[in-house]
């Protein structure tokens, strides 16, 4: 679960800055998505929304897609799973919905989680129970609906039904089956829902957030040295992020500072940073020229970011990391 978290939070900060023009394409979410958006509890402060079919048939990523399969295939747990319950990550979960508040500023047990596809409850749970040597995972009931427990008495998962497992916090997963079961139409957050209809590309991978109510925890993640290299970071109001990788990837968004001021200071921090990094690439004029795709902007208390890359693009810069070149450690 916090794993999850803290990469949607890291990939809005670093990659969820963006120019909007006109030119650069949009693409529009399915009426399935908004309906699933409408059972999220109203007082969540970030949502991220991942097409996992759209991710994985795309060329773009499909050298991690190859890498994960080979390893997941080599693992004997995993095809131990697979063989007694039928369920294979890698084609049957279709869709994910992470959502997330932050009550006394602890991601980690606030975070919610939805897993859109194909599920055999009943086969998936004898496969947990028979693993559950030393009876560790309690269960409850609530509503018309089993919860089940881990160790972690403050997260629950459950089966809502044989398309959807919820999981994370107790509180917003009963939010959620609330929701759920009273079949809402609309998200009753205002904030999060104008952020959402800014967005660009709606289909394959999206992120908004609240973030003035959770930088402090933001910044408890991250290292003195990044907070050194962005000081205006700790002003950030509302950051939203968008993908499309039906052709090349293109990474769309738009960070709202608390002034203009500190969106010009975090502005110029973030073009520094590209510029150190065109400068450790020396005379590798392909490399630079990839880089030089990023379009940073500031507008006002915006700082806009907008990118396009083809795989080429990737695999060069995928080169540079593994050479140790230009690499940022947050």
């Amino acid at each position: 679960m916090k794993r999850i978290l803290m990469l949607t939070l890291a990939l809005l900060l670093v990659a969820g800055l963006a120019v909007n023009c006109s030119d650069r394409g949009s693409s529009a979410m399915s009426s399935d998505v908004a309906a699933e958006l409408a059972n999220l509890p109203s007082d969540v402060r970030g949502v991220a929304y991942m097409n996992m079919d759209k991710l994985r048939s795309s060329p773009m990523f499909s050298s991690i897609k190859d890498s994960m399969e080979k390893r997941l295939d080599d693992a004997s747990d995993y095809q131990e799973m697979f063989e007694e319950t039928g369920l294979d990550v890698r084609a049957d979960v279709n869709e994910l919905l992470v959502a997330f508040t932050n009550p006394d500023g602890d991601i980690e047990k606030s975070g919610l989680v939805i897993a859109k596809g194909s599920y055999d409850p009943e086969r998936i749970m004898n496969f947990v129970k028979k693993k559950d040597t030393e009876n560790r995972l309690g269960s409850e009931s609530y509503k018309e609906h089993t919860l089940y427990i881990p160790t972690n008495d403050d997260n629950r998962f459950c089966f809502a039904d044989r398309h959807r497992i919820v999981a994370g916090d107790k509180e917003l997963v009963k939010a959620w089956l609330d929701n759920f079961s009273d079949e809402s139409t609309t998200f009753k957050n205002t904030a999060l829902n104008s952020a959402i209809a800014d967005l660009r590309f709606k289909d394959t991978f999206w992120a908004v957030l609240d973030a003035a109510s959770m930088m402090d925890e933001m910044m408890a993640q991250m290292s003195d040295e990044a907070m050194d290299r962005m000081p205006a970071i700790k002003s950030i109001q509302e950051v939203l992020m968008s993908m499309d990788v039906s052709k090349n990837l293109k990474v769309d968004g738009r960070g709202h500072f608390d002034n203009s001021d500190n969106a010009l200071l975090f502005h110029d921090a973030l073009k520094g940073m590209m510029a150190m990094v065109k400068l450790s690439m020396g005379s590798d004029r392909d490399a630079m020229d990839v880089i030089n795709k990023i379009d940073v902007q500031q507008n006002e208390s915006d700082v806009k970011f907008f990118m396009e890359m083809t795989r080429a693009d990737l695999d060069k810069l995928m080169e540079k990391r593994r050479q140790g070149v230009a690499a940022i450690d947050y």
